[in-house]
């Protein structure tokens, strides 16, 4: 802390304020001294009124409180009753003679914890009071506000007679140089200029007088330091008139005529730190003393006649005071505000050759309004807040803002900054010519552009970022190196498995450019369209004259369900008749195609299956013969028959005519070896038919093959089919025992066997009877 307030006051001491620490406010406060009597009627009580409707934060009493007139108390309460904040520095009437005081009875009746502020001691507290009491109305500093200060006020008591208050009688305080006080108000002063606060002193005593009664009155070193060291505001009363000079610097001895006039102008604005602008504000109610016969430099004001206060608002950047009157038309105003100070920004802050700079000036403090001048270090120049400049080539330049106010005397700032021009670096822009949709299994182009953007071109290699493609897809450029400005055909494939959907395709190039980024698009993943297959069965024969037939399947693929139209081209195309039943169908209904001709040869039909833009064929050969003589052939439900005593066997014979054969087919069996018996359920058949073939064995047949010819014949055309049949007569040995022993042929005793034939419409059955005889003995 020590290293830091050496190193604030160095600041101070070289010209230098420091930047205010604090957060930007403002507060308002009145002030004036001696008042006299609040009664109603009173002019006190008519200035009481109009710092109530000024309604400040507080009120700054500047001593020569109630002369009189009532008594401490009663003046206390009587303020704080129109308006309660309000705090004191005591007066030559306020010392506890005879006609006024004592003090601390107005430190009590009008508490300093109004303004819930610190208070900060002034340096002869320990003589006051031995209790201890705090130096509230003596000599006393405080910052304003609380939180974040702006301002700090300090208040002191010099060449005041104290007859009250433990003080040994009178007792008074010089602040001569080197004295307590002294020091005490000179570091006061240091920290509030190396925190960036306004610094506002007080007093009752007057310092100068325009011919007014008083005179000079307060103490020659403490005016030396004041000025010295250019406060801001210096206040008292004591003369009963307003008086106010123009900004001083640098007083000695009382002699206003010493003083360097730091800004002549009446009303200013006057620049903060340049010097300090004095006022007596002796307008509180009492009787005034006449001054100011004339109002020149260094004096800005002076008036007597009119009662009022000054109300000073103050922010971070400025204090403007002004005299408000509550008796009399009186008026005045005056500022002081921060030196004229600039500064600018530019865009961009680091700037490339041809590139367009804009550069925008600020400022603070001085006079409003203000003027800007450029100066870009390469004998460009410009006028205005906001200017733009182009730099033509790659170097160090110099740039400079002057700006001057409209205060009197003018002020001039200026703010010089280093710009560093470089040469741009390469840099594109990548862009595509629009989405792609590709379909599964497919492909699509986009176009991929890099345009120069700044800087030399190299080449630019061309590549999608893999992790923005689907599954299975990938990336062709043609080229895939190319040179800002150029153009390269993308090429997206896709697999069958691709997965659907909608992707945002992200393509870069290497080396990227300064500020180049992806350009991307969006790829539409399909799946394939809405399609089918058509197939037919081939080839097709049948003999001229006659008709053949071929079935034609339609298979839908992906969701198909349209109306598919057939139609049919031959090769050659005469001689051959196409037809379709259904002509045209939906989904995977079959149709039947058929073919009529009475001209043999082979021909190529093309099928084609039509919906919409779709188009799908499939050949069929057919081939018509030259037509035969009628003829038929004879085929056989089985080629062989194993039978036994058990019973007959049986098959069945089907005449199949060819070639139109329409006539009767005689049918006769035989058996060769002799020995098993055939009948037929028919002996003929007209066409085409059927007929059944029974076989039997007779006691007579033996084990063994045999085979049975059947035999149709129908004029001069004959056909036949053979049957193999087995005769087993094994079981016969398990029927009824022979208890005959002379029953050599082993039948049954008793059993006489019969056939009888009999002819049931066209088949013939053949039945073997067996009749049993029991002979009775």
């Amino acid at each position: 802390m020590v290293v830091l307030g050496t190193l604030l006051l160095g600041l101070v001491l070289l010209g230098i304020r420091p930047v205010p620490v604090h957060a930007a406010t403002s507060f308002t406060f009145t002030a004036a001294g001696d008042y006299g009597s609040l009664l109603t009627g009173t002019r006190g009580a008519q200035v009481l009124a109009k710092i109530r409707t000024l309604s400040s934060d507080f009120h700054l009493a500047l001593g020569d409180l109630r002369y009189n007139t009532m008594s401490a108390t009663t003046w206390c309460q009587t303020f704080k009753a129109s308006f309660n904040n309000v705090v004191l520095i005591g007066g030559n009437h306020d010392d506890g003679d005879t006609d006024s005081g004592p003090m601390n009875t107005f430190d009590y009746a009008c508490p300093f914890s109004v303004l819930a502020v610190p208070l900060i001691s002034g340096s002869h507290q320990g003589n006051i009071d031995p209790s201890g009491k705090t130096a509230y109305g003596y000599d006393y500093a405080f910052e304003y506000p609380a939180t974040n200060p702006i301002a700090k006020f300090i208040m002191v008591d010099p060449l005041l007679k104290y007859y009250c208050c433990g003080f040994p009688v009178p007792t008074s305080y010089a602040y001569s140089v080197g004295s307590a006080e002294y020091n005490w108000v000179s570091s006061q002063i240091d920290n509030a200029k190396s925190r960036g606060l306004w610094t506002i002193v007080g007093e009752h005593y007057n310092a100068f007088d325009n011919n007014g009664q008083q005179g000079y009155s307060t103490s020659q070193d403490l005016i030396n330091l004041l000025y010295a060291k250019r406060v801001d505001l210096f206040l008292t009363g004591h003369e009963h008139n307003y008086q106010r000079t123009v900004q001083l610097k640098d007083c000695i001895n009382k002699n206003i005529t010493s003083c360097a006039i730091a800004n002549p102008a009446v009303a200013g604005p006057y620049t903060r730190g340049a010097g300090t602008v004095y006022s007596i504000i002796g307008t509180g109610g009492e009787d005034q003393f006449a001054c100011c016969p004339v109002v020149n430099s260094p004096w800005a004001a002076g008036a007597y006649g009119s009662f009022g206060v000054v109300k000073f608002v103050v922010t971070d950047t400025s204090i403007t005071g002004s005299f408000q009157a509550a008796i009399g038309s009186y008026t005045d105003s005056f500022s002081v505000a921060n030196a004229l100070a600039g500064n600018f920004a530019m865009s961009p802050s680091s700037p490339v050759v041809n590139q367009s700079v804009t550069f925008n000036g600020s400022t603070s403090g001085g006079t409003a309004p203000y003027s800007f001048s450029w100066s870009f270090g390469d004998g460009g120049a410009g006028t205005g807040q906001t200017i733009t400049h182009t730099y033509t080539m790659a170097q160090e330049f110099n740039v400079t803002l002057t700006i001057t106010d409209t205060s009197n005397p003018h002020q001039t700032a200026t703010k010089t900054r280093l710009v560093i021009v470089t040469s741009p670096p390469f840099d594109y822009v990548l862009s595509n010519a629009g989405g792609i949709i590709v379909q599964q299994g497919g492909s699509g182009r986009s176009t991929i552009t890099a345009t120069l953007n700044s800087g030399t071109s190299e080449p630019v290699t061309l590549s999608c970022i893999r992790s923005s493609l689907p599954a299975g897809a990938s990336c062709l450029f043609n080229p895939d190196s190319l040179t800002p400005t150029g153009s390269s055909i993308l090429t997206i494939s896709s697999t069958p498995l691709t997965p659907i959907g909608s992707y945002v395709v992200q393509v870069t190039g290497s080396p990227l450019g300064s500020k180049t980024t992806p350009t991307a698009f969006i790829l539409i993943m399909q799946g394939p369209p809405p399609d089918f297959t058509i197939s037919a069965a081939s080839p097709v024969s049948f003999v001229s004259g006659w008709t053949g037939t071929s079935t034609i399947i339609l298979t839908p693929l992906n969701d198909f369900h349209t109306r598919i139209d057939l139609a049919a081209t031959v090769d050659p195309s005469t001689g051959l008749t196409v037809s379709f039943n259904p002509s045209s169908l939906y989904g995977n209904t079959p149709s039947t195609a058929t073919f009529s001709s009475r001209t043999q040869g082979t021909y190529i039909v093309t099928i084609a299956g039509t919906s919409g833009s779709l188009i799908h064929t499939t050949n069929v050969v057919v081939t018509v013969a030259a037509p035969d003589t009628p003829d038929f052939t004879i085929a056989t439900s089985v080629t062989s028959l194993t039978i036994t005593a058990d019973g007959p066997g049986t098959a069945t014979i089907t005449v199949v005519p060819k070639y139109g054969f329409d006539n009767i087919v005689e049918l006769t069996t035989t058996a060769l070896p002799t020995g098993p018996a055939v009948m037929l359920s028919r002996t003929s058949i007209s066409g085409s038919g059927s007929a059944t073939v029974t076989t039997n064995i007779g006691p007579d047949t033996v084990s063994g093959t045999y085979t049975v010819t059947i035999l149709g014949k129908s004029g001069n055309l004959s056909h036949k089919a053979q049957i193999m049949v087995v005769v087993n007569r094994a079981t016969l040995q398990t029927q009824l025992p022979n208890t005959d022993s002379g029953n050599t042929n082993r039948m049954i005793p008793g059993l006489v066997l019969s056939t009888v034939f009999y002819p049931i419409m066209s088949a013939a059955v053949v039945v073997v009877i067996g009749l049993l005889v029991t002979t009775l003995v």
